[in-house]
């Protein structure tokens, strides 16, 4: 017995759709976290993120590049490093959305002030959690979107489509591209081109 998918007449071309979102001119940034050889490391990645303009404050870790580091203590290190805001917002062990004020306290997403300002937060979001959350980021939020060698344009589709009605611009961090593709301009059409299938 075999089976055959039938897409709802609605959803046709929705990966095409957001491809081409993210394939606009506004989005063709990328950033190779690697050098002479060696990864960043997480703290390194965060203050590179730290220091993009405009602002970056969402990261979807889609590539599953930060290992070192719990959610929390990434959540931690980068409200350490961006001064600007007073929250960041991420999944806890018990994957619960919280947010990590300045002063240290941790608090459920519902029931923190933060969740009704989110223009004073950053948000951190690990692999696990990039498909299926759904954030209310205010208009004009920048992302940065990690890439590793596993991630498919599927992966990456479905990893940033939640956000989309709200991110004007994404920054792609990968660490290792196929070398034609580094070779080329710094365009995220190379990098769609090094990702598989």
């Amino acid at each position: 017995m075999s089976i055959a998918q039938h897409d709802l007449d609605h959803q046709r071309g929705t990966n095409a759709r957001v491809l081409a979102y993210l394939l606009q001119p506004e989005n063709d940034m990328y950033v190779v976290t690697q050098e002479n050889g060696k990864r960043k490391t997480t703290l390194e990645f965060l203050q590179l993120v730290t220091l993009q303009h405009p602002e970056i404050r969402v990261v979807l870790d889609v590539g599953a590049q930060i290992l070192d580091f719990s959610n929390h203590q990434v959540a931690k290190a980068w409200l350490d490093i961006a001064r600007t805001v007073d929250g960041a917002i991420y999944f806890n062990e018990n994957d619960e959305l919280v947010v990590l004020t300045r002063n240290g306290i941790t608090q459920p997403m519902s029931s923190s002030p933060l969740s009704r300002q989110l223009d004073r937060c950053i948000v951190y979001l690990d692999h696990a959690h990039t498909r299926g959350t759904d954030i209310k980021l205010p208009t004009g939020s920048r992302a940065a979107v990690t890439l590793g060698p596993r991630v498919t344009k599927d992966t990456l589709v479905q990893g940033s489509f939640w956000r989309l009605h709200s991110i004007v611009n994404i920054t792609v961090c990968v660490s290792r591209l196929h070398a034609d593709a580094q070779a080329g301009s710094r365009s995220l059409s190379h990098v769609f081109c090094a990702a598989r299938g």
